[in-house]
């Protein structure tokens, strides 16, 4: 299981754009979230723990099950068209698009969202983004840069970046530290997604971690009862010997048998627990798995079938 570590700070005088309140999607569960302007949150967690799934709610590339989720005043599935030029992230690797190269790709993210490129060739310098080469020919690390600069090109209210420092070298995660400050400086509202502490440290203001933890909670949870077992015969309890099943002469009275004389072939088969084989005596329930706030090794992955959950304490499922 998994929860997130509810966050102390709470000026409800700084507004606020990003607003999540009991989300829930593909299982994960994220009880409170708010981002406010001029601020980069970070949310950390080890891969599979529902950082991603979170991210595409927020962008509108995802509808969630339960709970809300608000960016700047709005659903992001039903305020997409308004979001769009205020809106700006990376939550999936970029497509190739064959011959094309960066700087088109940067040119045709200019014209649908109104806006100039100068500031996205200044990201890319920075960020060492080969603007000339197909898009074919780009190494994953140039097409992470590529989805960063087309992300903050348009100075954009919110920012959404799901793990922007994956396959990036350690120059280019300075840099974009930098970067990401100076655009919360500006004002905007920034979420990104990390896999440790160590890495969101370098550019966050506050950070939410995704904690995992899987133990049997003894104070919780009470163990099932030991399936009572049938006590294998006594080896000096003699064998009724079987009725005969010789048809009775015509005119004698059948034989007849009750309570104890009932005739061994008839008592059901004794299976002793030493005896049995691997897997045929029924077995107790497995451990319940619970989530339990930070401490715990963040690199460890969520267990199957488990839930994630916000800021809680809550029980899962018995394993198999």
């Amino acid at each position: 299981m998994n929860t997130i570590r509810k966050q102390t700070t709470t000026d409800l005088a700084l507004d606020e754009p990003i607003v999540v309140d009991g989300l829930s999607v593909y299982g994960v569960e994220l009880g409170e979230l708010r981002v406010r302007r001029g601020e980069v949150v970070a949310l950390v967690g080890p891969n599979g723990s529902g950082k991603s799934s979170v991210s595409q709610v927020l962008v509108g590339a995802l509808p969630a099950s339960t709970g809300t989720a608000r960016v700047l005043g709005l659903d992001p599935l039903d305020g997409a068209a308004a979001l769009k030029g205020r809106l700006g992230f990376l939550v999936r690797d970029l497509e190739t698009m064959g011959s094309l190269t960066s700087r088109d790709v940067l040119d045709i993210c200019a014209a649908v969202r109104d806006c100039t490129t100068a500031y996205a060739l200044e990201l890319a310098a920075r960020l060492e983004l080969d603007l000339d080469q197909p898009m074919s020919r780009l190494s994953r690390g140039q097409l992470r840069r590529l989805g960063i600069v087309q992300a903050l090109m348009h100075r954009p209210e919110v920012v959404v970046l799901d793990d922007p420092t994956t396959e990036l070298d350690e120059a280019g995660c300075v840099t974009l530290a930098e970067v990401l400050r100076e655009v919360a400086a500006e004002g905007a509202a920034v979420l990104v997604t990390a896999q440790s502490e160590t890495e969101a440290e370098s550019y966050a203001d506050r950070i939410a971690t995704f904690s995992q933890l899987t133990a049997t909670d003894r104070s919780t949870t009470t163990a099932p009862a030991p399936v009572p077992m049938p006590e294998p015969p006594s080896a000096a309890e003699p064998t009724p010997a079987p009725e005969s099943t010789a048809v009775p002469a015509l005119g004698t009275a059948p034989a007849t048998c009750s309570g104890s004389e009932v005739p061994a072939a008839a008592k059901p088969r004794i299976l002793n627990r030493s005896s049995a084989p691997h897997g045929s005596v029924p077995r107790p329930a497995g451990d319940a798995r619970r989530c339990r706030l930070t401490g715990s090794d963040p690199s460890a992955r969520p267990p199957p079938g488990s839930r994630q959950v916000a800021h809680a304490t809550i029980a899962g499922p018995p394993g198999r």
